[in-house]
This record gives structure tokens, sequence and C-alpha cells, in this order.
């Protein structure tokens, strides 16, 4: 499947009219798709990115609910490109200079996933010299002052 059909996936999962859950059907056929062949997670992934930085709150959240979703069924290709400094800048370009009095629930879902990842990949995993950046990036979020979540 070429690489713009996987976008135009994307784009049907994160702006869902239909109802106010994740098709989680089609986000584990994209993850299947995504490991058919490794040279389709880049463009998947900066499609998400892109979602996930957007203006709407609702498609932030499907896009990070489909990125979690890669992360677990997607295999090393998606982990690894998730994991690269470029990826996590996006990521980190949601929060603002300074931490919000009112805390944003895409902000909070985001240090939720980073703080699950560096725990799991960057501390526990086999491959944890490949996952440094989460622990990064974590470090970076809270010498902003951004509460990380504890597990």
């Amino acid at each position: 499947m070429p690489a713009q059909d996987l976008v135009a996936l994307v784009d049907r999962i994160v702006t869902n009219k239909a109802g106010r859950k994740v098709d989680m059907e089609s986000c584990l056929d994209l993850c299947e798709l995504v490991k058919m062949r490794t040279g389709n997670a880049r463009p998947v992934i900066t499609s998400i990115l892109s979602y996930v930085n957007g203006f709407d709150n609702r498609r932030s959240f499907f896009a990070l609910n489909l990125l979690e979703t890669l992360m677990l069924n997607g295999g090393f290709p998606v982990r690894f490109l998730v994991s690269r400094k470029e990826s996590l800048n996006e990521l980190a370009r949601r929060f603002p200079a300074a931490p919000r009095k009112k805390p944003d629930t895409v902000e909070d879902y985001i240090l939720l996933l980073l703080a699950k990842w560096s725990r799991s990949l960057g501390e526990r995993s086999a491959r944890k010299e490949e996952y440094t950046n989460f622990i990064l990036i974590s470090e970076l979020l809270r010498s902003k002052g951004m509460l990380l979540w504890v597990f």
C-alpha cells in the first residue's frame, strides 16, 4: 500500500466524525499495514504529529491514541522513529514556555505517554541505548516545570 494511502487512513482515523471514540479496528489495521513495509512508518508518524500540534483538542487526542497504539503494535521501526529527537521535539512543541495554571488534557496525555515510554523503553528495554531520547525529553519538560507522571 502506498504511503499516501496510509496517510489518508490516518486522516480518516483522526478526523473521526462518527463518534467520540477512536476506531480501534482501523488503528490496528494501520499498525499491520505499517509493519508490512518499514518505509511506511515515517509519513504516518509525521502525519500523526501534525495532528497532535493542531488546534482541535479532539483530533489531537485521537492522534495521540493512534500514536500510542502504533507504539504498542507497530514494532521496532515505529518505536525508533518516535524516539528520534525530531519526533519528540514535535511533541514538546505543544507545551508553552511556562506551565499553565489550568492543565490541558492533551498536554497531560503527552506527559503520560512520555513517562510511560521513558520508563518502559528508556529504562527497562533491552535496547535502551536507542531510546535514551525519551528520558532526555522528560527531563527537559521537567526542567520547564511540567509535572510528569510517576509510575
